[in-house]
């Protein structure tokens, strides 16, 4: 059993405020390391929601974080490349969450407006046509 003895997550807990508290939770090494892969799997998001959020935003990149959103949720669903070791159960929870993004990426999807702003956003094209063109030299065809 460990006491908060894992660097990493003690600099997670006081960074979301939690620095004091009446008892200690004790946490045992697999808790610490589906801890650390729900980190590793939410940061992706912390990045998404940063570049969405800034203070200029483009339309233009929405396209490019739901391809990378639903690239993201399927590797951990999957299990593959840096997801491999996840647990089954956040494996599990990414498994519904592309259940709930299929009804938003649909909407997205059905609206012309998003690609329209990223074809017409240079430093989008390249990427969106590589993504849905593939097997082929996209930058060819631009």
């Amino acid at each position: 059993m460990l006491v908060f003895q894992n660097d990493i997550s003690i600099r997670m807990l006081k960074c979301h405020g939690i620095q004091y508290f009446k008892y200690w939770i004790r946490f045992f090494i697999q808790d610490w390391k589906r801890l650390q892969q729900i980190h590793k799997a939410l940061h992706r998001f912390d990045e998404f929601t940063r570049l969405i959020s800034m203070q200029s935003p483009q339309i233009s990149l929405s396209l490019a974080v739901y391809y990378e959103l639903s690239d993201l949720l399927q590797e951990i669903r999957d299990r593959e490349n840096d997801f491999q070791d996840f647990d089954l159960d956040i494996s599990r929870a990414a498994a519904s969450a592309i259940e709930k993004y299929q009804k938003y990426y649909s909407f997205m999807d059905d609206s012309n407006t998003y690609y329209a702003a990223a074809i017409l956003d240079p430093q989008v094209k390249t990427r969106l046509l590589e993504h849905e063109i593939p097997n082929s030299d996209a930058r060819t065809l631009i």
